[in-house]
């Protein structure tokens, strides 16, 4: 399974536009095209929205965050919506890519949410948030106390000390397969802004990722099943990919820095169907529909009147709803340029085939 998270109940691809669903004759209304992460919304939040609206949903997933950006940029996508992550949300808005929203956006939105999403959408016209998140480290406990008792458990060095990682290599090591979220953590470690596109900055990050490199089993974002199968004790990972993996796995949040990320709606520019668009995302960002999409995808939603209706063990959950000092440490991607992207897009395939950068 691909994208952010596993869910308790998986969405289908695609709804049927037919009268059962849809609450009336699907033929009355055109269809609202969805772009979203896989395994990213709760069935009967999309259910609602067709019934409600007497709108057809076509919704489609994709599982890594580089291709959303890429087919929307192109344009021609026929997308009415689409969720994207924030540290692609400044490159997409430069290119004009997007267009201006036009919901009304509910008056309770998480201020921090908001704040972290400010620098990429000043005045919050083109992106409203749906989930939040943390990326950071995944660790077996039993696996840490038996192999590295010595090692900072509440530091990147578990990840990107070779003395440290190389004694998880035979019972699994992962680092996510994207590389400005690698890149960014292992700034994060050296001290860096991880936002950095000095390339002597982006050649010290690589070469931390390289000595390690030898240690790693898996490059990949498909972390939820190696995580629930027990086929990693190590890796660099989403705090959602913990949602079905059990109590053998801490999260942790580095002391040196973790990341923050936004997953927001966005209007392509080029939408069939604005309309379509505004009226789902306005039912997607109503608490009960929050309530609904949280409590089955285990992500934090940013809608303040949505926590009261969680399930308890959702709210209170730190790997979800992190304590105010693990906060503290969130940082959130602005997003390079385009040029800086690719060049650490470059390094980061000479990386994984044991090229030298």
């Amino acid at each position: 399974m691909t994208g952010r998270t596993a869910m308790r109940q998986a969405p289908a691809v695609a709804f049927a536009a037919c009268a059962a669903v849809a609450g009336g004759p699907a033929t009355a209304a055109d269809p609202v095209a969805v772009y979203n992460w896989s395994a990213y919304a709760a069935e009967d939040a999309l259910a609602a929205f067709e019934r409600e609206t007497g709108m057809p949903l076509r919704y489609e997933t994709y599982g890594e965050g580089g291709v959303a950006e890429t087919r929307l940029g192109a344009r021609g996508s026929g997308y009415d919506v689409a969720v994207v992550s924030s540290e692609y949300l400044r490159r997409l808005i430069r290119a004009g890519a997007l267009k201006p929203l036009a919901v009304e956006a509910p008056s309770d939105l998480y201020p921090m949410v908001m704040e972290r999403l400010a620098p990429l959408d000043p005045d919050h016209v083109f992106a409203l948030p749906y989930f939040w998140g943390m990326t950071g480290i995944a660790v077996d406990t039993a696996a840490l106390a038996a192999r590295a008792p010595d090692a900072p458990a509440d530091s990147w060095s578990l990840l990107f000390d070779p003395a440290y990682v190389s004694r998880f290599t035979d019972c699994g090591v992962a680092l996510l397969d994207s590389p400005e979220e690698s890149v960014a953590a292992a700034l994060l470690w050296l001290g860096l802004d991880p936002d950095s596109e000095a390339p002597e900055d982006v050649a010290a990050a690589i070469d931390a990722l390289a000595a390690v490199a030898p240690h790693v089993t898996h490059f990949t974002s498909e972390h939820v099943e190696l995580l629930e199968e027990g086929a990693v004790c190590l890796a660099m990972t989403w705090n959602t990919d913990l949602a079905e993996a059990g109590d053998r796995y801490a999260f942790i949040t580095p002391t040196e820095g973790a990341l923050l990320w936004v997953d927001v709606f966005v209007m392509p520019v080029d939408a069939p169907n604005p309309e379509g668009g505004r009226r789902f995302i306005e039912t997607m960002l109503r608490p009960e529909i929050s309530a609904l999409n949280t409590n089955a995808v285990l992500a934090a939603n940013a809608v303040s009147a949505a926590t009261a209706m969680l399930d308890a063990a959702v709210r209170d959950d730190p790997t979800i709803y992190p304590p105010a000092d693990k906060m503290a440490r969130l940082v959130t991607l602005r997003g390079r340029d385009p040029e800086a992207k690719r060049a650490v897009a470059r390094a980061w395939t000479r990386l994984k085939l044991g090229m030298p950068n």
